[in-house]
């Protein structure tokens, strides 16, 4: 067997082996930065619990929603709505393999491509925050990433 020919069959083999790991792999990689993204979240928020509403509404802008809490205070929501765009064929490119199906071609049920028709999404994510009587923030919560 030639050097080259070794080779090229090394790069098929980790390509099957990659192929394998990646449905593994992904979904941690996806929890993982789901638990990041709400870490962030929650550090930018949790800073505004004790102080003044007015410093909120300086720094974040006119709120989307204010209702009333029933205890005195408000609640101001801040809305945005967002967009996705999931792809419907995965691309399985020459000597590659995913989920038993050998490339080149496209096929149906991936988790992620590069090309190919797209599922679009669209969605509301807010940010609330409890403002006591006295005009102090006291707790918030959000809803969506």
């Amino acid at each position: 067997m030639s050097a080259s020919r070794g080779a090229s069959l090394r790069g098929r083999a980790l390509l099957v082996v990659l192929s394998h790991a990646l449905p593994i792999a992904l979904p941690g990689a996806v929890l993982h930065s789901a638990g990041c993204a709400t870490q962030q979240l929650d550090a930018r928020m949790a800073p505004w619990v004790g102080r003044s509403v007015s410093d909120l509404i300086a720094e974040w802008g006119a709120p989307q929603q204010s209702l009333p809490d029933g205890a005195g205070g408000q609640i101001l929501t801040w809305f945005e709505q967002r967009f996705t765009a999931t792809p419907q064929l995965v691309y399985v490119p020459p000597g590659a393999c995913y989920q038993g199906h050998w490339g080149p071609g496209w096929y149906s049920g991936g988790p992620y491509g590069w090309s190919g028709p797209f599922v679009h999404d669209k969605y509301v994510v807010s940010r609330s925050f409890w403002v006591d009587a006295q005009g102090t923030v006291t707790r918030y919560a959000w809803k969506g990433m």
